[in-house]
């Protein structure tokens, strides 16, 4: 069968070389029992070999929390716990950690482009592929509850006409066997963070941006409670689906206690403000004894 070209410059996406950086991405990437599930991602990426060869994989040498590549940073940017500068002066942290597979570089920024401003279909399996690679790479050991996407504003959501997120975390669960579930809605419209003056301006803007819109029987004040067929008292805001309407009963009989793991997806982790802000409203209504872990596509 005839692959449809390269998603990235064209060129044709089978190939004899082709076959042999899939097997070097996947050792780079895939930890032992994962390899399999990596070899498969990495074969059915819409990309030829030149544009494997050159994905910005992250190194190993990384910030415990955020992830940032720190390959060649010198000892005296790295904390004692070997954090980033940045993250080791974060006080009262409610991301559990973040990672990502690729470095943000030209090749990213066109290519996320084209998806969230130019409405290009084909990236949606490409992002969402890239994520459940991050996923096999870093939290293949880990047992997530649900995984949920980073909401847009009502505002832009009509601008744009879709949330680029929820195509791929949709994309991702399918494809690592985790549930998604809408947790949160945004409340404030807020200037993209590219137009934003420094971290300091980044985290305000985020302060109270967003409101949980998961299922009541989450909430701490009812850590206890499971799904009786009554529905759900969350309210549907702007172009916020109603938990009932979009999951309908696939959490009864179901418990999201606090000591469980949510995945928190994004596209790209730059301050990481956003990511902060949706984990603080998450483990307000669950409980601060959940881990909210962050799963990006670049870092």
């Amino acid at each position: 069968m005839l692959r449809e070209p390269c998603v990235s410059c064209g060129g044709r996406v089978a190939s004899r070389e082709r076959e042999a950086a899939v097997r070097r991405l996947s050792l780079t990437i895939a930890r032992s029992a994962r390899y399999p599930a990596v070899y498969r991602l990495l074969d059915g990426l819409g990309l030829c070999a030149d544009c494997l060869r050159l994905l910005p994989i992250l190194g190993e040498r990384i910030c415990i929390q955020c992830g940032r590549d720190m390959g060649g940073r010198t000892p005296s940017l790295l904390s004692d716990r070997q954090k980033c500068g940045d993250c080791a002066s974060v006080r009262d942290e409610p991301l559990a950690g973040n990672r990502g597979l690729l470095v943000y570089n030209e090749w990213g920024k066109d290519m996320l482009s084209r998806f969230k401003y130019r409405g290009d279909e084909r990236m949606a399996g490409l992002f969402a592929a890239l994520l459940a690679l991050a996923f096999y790479r870093y939290y293949g050991s880990i047992r997530f509850r649900c995984a949920a996407a980073v909401p847009l504003h009502d505002n832009r959501l009509r601008e744009r006409g879709f949330n680029q997120v929820e195509l791929m975390v949709s994309g991702l669960g399918k494809r690592i066997g985790v549930e998604v579930v809408p947790l949160l809605a945004r409340t404030r419209h807020t200037p993209k963070l590219s137009r934003q003056g420094g971290r300091t301006a980044r985290q305000e803007s985020m302060r109270g941006a967003f409101e949980w819109v998961g299922p009541a029987s989450c909430r701490k004040r009812e850590p206890d409670i499971v799904g009786d067929g009554g529905g759900s008292d969350v309210r549907e805001r702007g172009g916020t689906l109603l938990w009932w309407r979009r999951i309908g009963s696939a959490f009864l009989g179901r418990r999201l206690m606090a000591p469980d793991a949510i995945l928190l997806v994004d596209d790209i982790y730059t301050t990481g403000s956003t990511l902060r802000a949706c984990a603080e409203t998450i483990r307000g209504q669950v409980g601060h004894g959940c881990r909210v872990y962050s799963l990006t596509v670049f870092r």
